[in-house]
C-alpha cells in the first residue's frame, strides 16, 4: 500500500484519457443564418426566410415542445466533404417528428408532424438518411424541415441537439467505439455491484459495501442511459425519460459515494451529514438549467461533501485518507476544467478506476476479517481445550470397590477401562491395573466426557491417546501414553478419527 496513491492517480488518469471521445466533426447551419417560421398549414411547402412570419434565432435557443414550426438554415459543406468517394448523408438529433426538404425539393420525412399529438407520428431521435449526390452542390444549400414536439415530456432541454451533413458510414453519436467503452464499463459496474454485494450477504462492512454496491447498479444504470442511442434509434419522447435517468442516477451515485466515506471514517453524524448533502445538491440542481449542467452538479456537490468527509473522519489510516481525497478530488477536477469531455468520456472511466480502488479496500477489509475470525476460532479452541483439561483436573475422583475395599483413583491418572465379565480391569499411569467389582457400562455413567468408548469392551482417556492406526480388516488401534494397544471397532472407527483430527 506504500505507493497506493501514485498507483491510483496514474490509473485515473491513463483510463480517463484513453476512453473514446465523441465524432469528427460535420458540417452545420451556417453561423445566424438559422430561421423560426410558423406553419400555416402542413401540406405547404417550406417559406420564405424573409416572411413577416419567421424570425432569425440562435440554434442553441430553439424550442420544439408542444409547437409546430419550421426551421430553416444554410449549410456550405466543404469541398472535400463533397469530392469524396464515400457517400454523404444527413443527420438530424431533435426532440421532434420531421419532414425535410433540401434545397426546396422534399427529401424525407421522420416520423409525421402535426398539429397536435394525437395526429402526430413520434419520429427517432438520432435520424440518418442518405443524401443523392445530385441533391446537394456546391456552396450554400437550404435545410428547412417542419418540425412538432407534440409529444415532448419537457422543455427544459434544448429541442434541435444537431442536424447537418456527415460522411454516411461514419454516422455521429453511432460510434462502434463509444458503443464497445460503454459495454466494457456496464460490465465492469455489474461485477462490482456483485462483489460488494457478496461482501455486504458475508456481514464484511455491511453498510459500506452496500453502498458501494448502490454507486455500482447506479452507475450501471447511467451506462445503460448514456448508451442508448448507440443502439437504440428511440422515439424522441424517450430522451427526456433517458436524461432523467442519468441525472438520477448520477445523484445516486453521488449520494452512495458519501454514504460509503461516512462509515469508512466513522463520522459522528451520517444521517445529518447525508440529508445535508442531499438537500444542497437539490438546491444546486434547481439553481442551473440544462442537462449538462445538472449532470455535473449531482456528481460535484457529493464528492465535495465525500472529501470533507474524508478529510475531518476520525478513522486514523492517514494513508487511506489521502488516497479517498485524491480520488475524489481527481474526480472534481476533471468535472470543473472540462465538463464537456468529462461527461462524455471521462466520467464511467474515472468512476470505474474509483470503485475498484475503494472495493480494494474493502477486499483488504474481507481478507482482515477472515484472518481475524482464524484467530479467534483458534482462541476458541484453545479456550474449550484449557477449558476441558481444567474441568477434567476438577472431576471427583472415581471410587471403585476392588479385593474387599473401596479405592479412590483421581480421573487424570486413569488410562482405560477393560471390560472382563462382571468386572472392570482400570488401568491407571502407574501401570498398575486394578480388577473393579463393577460393570463396564456402569462406570461410564460416573466418567467425565473425554472418556470415550472405543470398543464394547474398551473404554479410553482421550487425553491418553498417543495415535490411532487403521488396520487392514477395517478395524483400528489406539496407542496410549503407557505403550498399551487397544482396539477401535469398524462403527466407531470413523467418528473417532474425525474427532481427533478436529483436535
Amino acid at each position: 500500500m506504500v505507493s497506493s496513491l501514485r498507483v491510483l492517480v496514474f490509473v485515473l488518469f491513463a483510463v480517463a484519457w484513453s476512453s473514446p471521445g465523441g465524432a469528427d466533426p460535420f458540417v452545420q447551419f451556417d453561423e445566424e443564418k438559422v430561421f423560426v417560421c410558423e406553419v400555416a398549414d402542413l401540406r405547404e411547402r417550406p417559406p420564405d426566410p424573409s416572411s413577416e412570419r419567421c424570425e432569425q434565432r440562435n440554434e442553441a435557443e430553439i424550442s420544439l415542445h408542444q409547437t409546430t414550426n419550421w426551421i430553416i438554415g444554410d449549410i456550405t459543406p466543404p469541398s472535400a466533404l463533397l469530392n469524396q468517394d464515400q457517400p454523404i448523408g444527413i443527420f438530424m438529433a431533435a426532440k421532434a417528428s420531421a419532414r425535410i426538404y433540401l434545397n426546396g425539393e422534399l427529401l424525407t420525412e421522420n416520423g409525421l408532424p402535426a398539429f397536435e399529438r394525437a395526429m402526430e407520428r413520434p419520429g427517432a431521435l438520432g435520424f440518418v438518411y442518405y443524401i443523392p449526390s445530385s441533391d446537394l452542390h456546391e456552396g450554400t444549400n437550404q435545410i428547412a424541415v417542419m418540425m412538432s414536439g407534440h409529444h415532448s415530456l419537457t422543455g427544459s432541454t434544448q429541442s434541435l441537439l444537431t442536424l447537418g451533413f456527415f460522411p454516411f458510414e461514419r454516422a455521429p453519436y453511432h460510434e462502434r467505439g463509444a458503443a464497445i467503452f460503454s459495454t466494457l464499463m456496464l460490465g465492469v459496474f455489474l461485477v462490482a455491484a456483485i462483489y460488494a454485494s457478496v461482501l455486504a450477504r458475508l456481514g464484511i462492512n455491511r453498510l459500506e459495501t452496500l453502498a458501494l454496491a448502490g454507486t455500482s447498479i447506479f452507475a450501471s444504470g447511467q451506462v445503460i442511459a448514456e448508451s442508448m442511442r448507440s443502439f437504440w434509434a428511440y422515439p424522441y419522447y424517450v430522451h427526456d425519460i433517458r436524461l432523467f435517468a442519468i441525472v438520477f442516477c448520477g445523484l445516486g451515485v453521488g449520494l452512495t459515494l458519501v454514504g460509503h466515506t461516512l462509515h469508512q471514517f466513522e463520522n459522528r453524524r451520517p444521517r445529518a451529514i447525508l440529508i445535508a448533502t442531499l438537500l444542497s445538491t437539490l438546491l444546486g440542481l434547481a439553481g442551473v438549467t440544462g442537462f449538462d449542467a445538472q449532470a455535473s452538479v449531482v456528481i460535484l456537490l457529493p464528492c465535495l461533501a465525500a472529501v470533507l468527509v474524508a478529510i475531518t473522519g476520525t478513522h486514523s489510516n492517514l494513508r487511506r485518507r489521502l488516497i479517498y481525497v485524491a480520488a475524489f478530488s481527481i474526480f472534481i477536477a476533471a468535472n470543473v476544467l472540462d465538463p464537456g469531455f468529462f461527461l462524455d468520456a471521462a466520467y464511467f472511466a474515472i468512476l470505474g478506476a474509483v470503485i475498484w480502488t475503494l472495493s480494494a479496500f474493502q477486499a483488504v477489509a474481507f481478507v482482515n476479517a477472515i484472518r481475524e475470525n482464524e484467530r479467534g476460532e483458534q482462541a476458541r479452541r484453545r479456550l474449550e481445550h484449557l477449558l476441558a483439561k481444567k474441568s477434567h483436573l476438577e472431576s471427583p475422583p472415581l471410587v471403585v470397590r476392588h479385593s474387599g475395599r473401596m479405592e479412590r483413583f483421581p480421573i487424570d491418572d486413569i488410562i482405560s477401562l477393560e471390560g472382563a465379565g462382571d468386572y472392570v480391569n482400570l488401568h491407571v499411569d502407574s501401570g498398575r491395573t486394578v480388577l473393579v467389582n463393577a460393570s463396564l457400562a456402569a462406570l461410564e455413567k460416573e466418567l467425565p466426557d473425554n472418556f470415550l468408548r472405543v470398543h464394547r469392551s474398551h473404554i479410553v482417556n482421550a487425553d491418553k491417546i498417543v495415535s490411532l492406526t487403521r488396520l487392514p480388516q477395517g478395524t483400528g488401534e489406539l496407542v496410549l501414553s503407557t505403550n498399551t494397544k487397544v482396539p477401535v471397532s469398524r462403527r466407531i472407527l470413523p467418528g473417532l478419527r474425525k474427532s481427533l483430527e478436529s483436535e
